[in-house]
């Protein structure tokens, strides 16, 4: 056996290996507590939505949907134009650059965004208020630029394995933004939060003079986690914001943050390696080639994240169905956050693939109603 040869099943061994610990470690993060079998709820949406909600709806999705696709057109002929006419600069002001060209191409879907949302009533502030807040954005994008840029080039000249330590730094920034942006958003402690929040920190975010959308997140990692209610939806009956609460709180039991931090290194890997297949970027002109390439793999790989994200929300749901056991309050909930929102309750097909990263609200109230036929684990406040 020569040793060529022998250097080939090396490296198809090494790699066998690091894909059966792909799949293991997806295979073990895909897992929830939701019952693979559930008795099906048929429900229709004119159950729960009148003739104007659903056009509402319909009429909201179809503009923000057209604008989000255009800003993907729009990133990747940005892109293109620079991976075609790359600039001849140091990598830190070439990252920079197709940080700022993304970041511009993103503006006009943004300002459609906006002006849609002003609309329907959902977005409240002024446009001068709205740019302030918009245009520090830029920031990020460039400097973010710049030292990713710096960052994968130098890796690039140093090892032909850049693309293992790219995704660990890329894995780590993501981190550290999860861990630090609570501490820097402008919430107050919740005085008497809804029930089964014990240990956790709570939070109010006053944004009723900005929007009429309603929500809550579960945000944080370690020390700095927390939930956060939007003071809108503190409008909702009490029995609502339980299973909010519920829900919220089944984020933080189950570790979604971290596991969705464990599901980015596992995409990064082999994204960082087929970017290497098409550019790999050991000299700064070939990094827009790079960004571009990494662009159309992030684009093919979004409906995968979704679906991660789908079945995480999913299970958030079913635990706070376990928990507060009141499937009227649960369906009721995703109701009005539905109209609060003007979020289309059954999207079509590829709109839901593309850009869901929740179930529908049909499907949530069908898991909702799906409760009075099914045998739960759980209790009020079991964990």
């Amino acid at each position: 056996m020569s040793d060529t040869t022998a250097t080939r099943i090396g490296r198809t061994g090494t790699l066998l290996v690091l894909a059966g610990l792909w799949l293991g470690a997806a295979v073990w993060l895909w897992r929830t507590r939701v019952p693979a079998h559930l008795p099906r709820a048929h429900v229709a949406a004119t159950d729960f939505f009148t003739p104007g909600e659903l056009r509402r709806a319909a009429g909201h999705a179809r503009v923000i949907r057209a604008a989000g696709l255009v800003a993907f057109a729009l990133q990747l002929g940005a892109l293109a134009f620079l991976a075609l006419r790359p600039p001849r600069a140091r990598a830190s002001l070439t990252g920079a650059l197709v940080g700022l060209a993304l970041w511009l191409a993103a503006v006009p879907s943004a300002v459609v965004t906006e002006a849609w949302q002003r609309r329907y009533g959902i977005s409240l502030q002024s446009w001068g208020a709205w740019t302030l807040a918009f245009l520090p954005s830029v920031l990020a994008w460039v400097v973010g630029g710049a030292i990713a840029g710096a960052a994968l080039v130098a890796m690039a000249r140093r090892t032909p394995r850049w693309w293992l330590g790219a995704a660990a730094l890329a894995t780590a920034a993501v981190a550290a933004y999860a861990f630090v942006s609570p501490l820097l958003g402008g919430g107050e402690p919740f005085r008497h939060p809804p029930p089964g929040l014990a240990g956790v920190r709570v939070e109010v975010d006053h944004v009723h003079k900005e929007t009429r959308a309603a929500n809550a997140e579960a945000v944080g990692i370690g020390p700095t986690q927390r939930i956060v209610f939007w003071d809108t939806v503190l409008r909702f009956p009490p029995h609502e914001l339980a299973v909010l609460a519920a829900h919220e709180r089944a984020h933080l039991d189950r570790r979604h943050i971290p596991k969705g931090l464990a599901w980015t290194l596992l995409f990064l890997v082999p994204g960082f390696w087929l970017v290497g297949r098409a550019a790999r970027p050991d000299r700064a002109e070939l990094l827009p080639r790079a960004a571009l390439a990494a662009a159309i793999l992030a684009l093919i790989a979004l409906p995968f994240a979704n679906a991660i994200s789908r079945r995480y929300e999913r299970e958030a749901d079913w635990i706070a169905l376990e928990r507060t056991r009141d499937s009227d309050a649960a369906a009721n909930l995703f109701r009005d956050l539905a109209i609060s929102n003007a979020l289309q309750p059954d999207p079509p097909r590829w709109a839901y693939v593309l850009f869901a990263d929740h179930p529908t609200t049909m499907q949530r109230i069908e898991l909702a109603k799906s409760l009075r036929g099914t045998a739960l684990r759980g209790g009020p406040g079991s964990p």
